[in-house]
């Protein structure tokens, strides 16, 4: 009897150290951010550029967080279907391109308002993140990120390519604030659109 509580043991035990050693493969970001001359405390749980392993954990932490984020912000009826796409899209991108998923998630909400719908007439934008076919289409065709320009209406396909423009940018000015400004476009609200993207 004693034998079998002790090899139960040593697995519990085994298990939790496993357990605890995935975990400790993630780091997260913690920021602080001025809001209204105030200093604001808020975790981000972000995945960056350290972590290798996909634990359920930081997975289950992230998802949540994109869920609460949406339904927090959204003021149409909230979808869990929905928000689960844009939750695997997010991370996927965010981990591909290295981009801060609060700053994705700002960025969408700017952008879109999270409609993927959304099509803007004068520039012709679309989607959650709003890329122009006519100037990414076929660059995005390269990356392999879409086939044709009606795959940009995939919400899926649309964030994944948002995140690849934002990060052509960032490389392209070694600046976050300057690649979301380019991002914009260059008008006289780009630096404001910016500043509303980094403080969330």
């Amino acid at each position: 009897m004693n034998l079998i509580k002790t090899k139960k043991f040593f697995a519990v035990l085994l298990f939790a150290v496993s357990f605890m050693a995935s975990c400790m493969k993630y780091t997260y970001r913690e920021g602080n951010f001025v809001v209204n001359n105030r200093n604001v405390y808020r975790n981000n749980f972000s995945v960056i550029k350290a972590d290798t392993s996909n634990t359920i954990l930081s997975y289950k932490i992230n998802e949540t967080k994109i869920k609460n984020y949406i339904k927090e912000f959204k003021t149409y009826r909230y979808k869990e279907d929905v928000a689960s796409i844009y939750a695997d899209a997010i991370l996927y991108a965010c981990i591909k391109y290295d981009i801060d998923i609060d700053i994705m998630l700002s960025l969408i909400k700017y952008e879109s308002s999270f409609n993927s719908l959304t099509i803007n007439k004068r520039t012709g934008c679309i989607g959650a993140t709003q890329i122009n076919p006519a100037v990414w289409t076929e660059e995005l065709k390269e990356a392999g990120i879409i086939e044709k320009k009606e795959d940009l209406f995939s919400l899926r396909n649309n964030i994944i390519s948002g995140a690849y423009v934002l990060n052509h940018y960032i490389k392209k000015t070694d600046s976050l604030e300057l690649a979301l400004q380019k991002y914009y476009g260059t008008c006289n609200y780009a630096s404001i659109y910016s500043n509303n993207v980094l403080g969330g």
